[in-house]
């Protein structure tokens, strides 16, 4: 059996070991975070047909060639904003769908997109009533996200 004091010692030993993992994890992270990483953002394709982009959060797309402009069918469904000529900060605004076209500095076309925005999944509640269900998007109150489905009958 160990003495007491062995015992202090080696429970000394691992809790400075421990803390010395956690700290070195949590630089790692610091690290991770701080510093930009190489692919963290997509590199959109002229012909790409549709973008998804989650409520409350920012997309990064980069282009093969400067962009000048952004129009947004329904700026309250997505947010657009330049950060340099060649990436795109997307913002998921609110849930639906609306469309992106990116133009250059001579008025053509680079991309010409739909872009969809979907709800965290943990903002989403499903409410049953009977044979009826609701979606609803929560974020401080709740809205539904379509009409309920009406129940089926099979004759």
């Amino acid at each position: 059996m160990l003495s007491a004091s062995w015992r202090a010692v080696i429970a000394t030993v691992l809790v400075v070991a421990g803390a010395a993992s956690t700290q070195a994890r949590a630089d790692e992270l610091a690290d991770r975070i701080s510093a930009p990483r190489k692919g963290s953002s997509s590199l959109v394709s002229p012909d790409a047909s549709s973008l998804r982009v989650v409520i409350d959060f920012a997309k990064l797309l980069s282009f093969d060639q400067p962009a000048r402009t952004i129009i947004l069918g329904n700026p309250a469904v997505v947010d657009g904003t330049l950060n340099d000529e060649y990436t795109l900060i997307l913002t998921g605004k609110s849930v639906g769908t609306t469309n992106m076209i990116v133009l250059d500095g001579e008025g053509r076309e680079i991309l010409n997109t739909t872009v969809s925005v979907v709800g965290n999944a943990r903002q989403l509640t499903t409410v049953h009533q009977g044979a009826v269900q609701q979606v609803y998007f929560c974020d401080g109150s709740c809205r539904p996200l379509s009409a309920p489905a009406a129940p089926t009958t099979s004759k």
